[in-house]
């Protein structure tokens, strides 16, 4: 499954290294399962479409994390991971 980033996303990391080293934090945490700063339903939410993307069925599993100042979201459909800030979905 590709990873992919929006425009915002790849602005910033192009300039900003410590930002860059965050993103790539949170990328390892979705990889493993840690879906970061969402409510406990919603990560039940996020490992019942992960199971459902696994089987190739439908679903988005949304990620949530802090990177200092700034929050950015990856959401897996059963085409991509997308890597995004939250104003740019």
């Amino acid at each position: 499954m590709p990873f992919v980033m929006t425009g915002g996303i790849a602005d910033r990391v192009a300039n900003d290294e410590k930002f860059s080293r965050a993103v790539i934090r949170a990328i390892k945490r979705f990889i493993k399962k840690d879906w970061g700063d969402v409510d406990e339903e919603d990560r039940e939410t996020n490992n019942q479409m992960d199971r459902s993307l696994n089987l190739n069925g439908g679903g988005i599993v949304l990620g949530s994390y802090y990177t200092g100042k700034d929050k950015l979201w990856i959401i897996q459909d059963i085409e991509r991971t997308t890597i995004m800030f939250p104003d740019e979905y």
